[in-house]
């Protein structure tokens, strides 16, 4: 059995809309299911040295 004692939102982006969170954000994806075209970039961001 999985943890799920944890807050939950959803976010429906709409077409253009890009979506940031932090990576220690438990997070999924709906199923997709459509003939359009995917794009999912996955990265690591380091802020500069001040």
């Amino acid at each position: 059995r999985m943890h799920d004692d944890f807050e939950r939102k959803l976010y429906l982006p709409q077409v253009g809309d890009v979506v940031f969170f932090p990576s220690s954000v438990f997070h999924r994806t709906i199923p997709f299911s459509s003939h359009e075209e995917r794009i999912c970039i996955a990265f690591d961001l380091k802020p500069a040295s001040v």
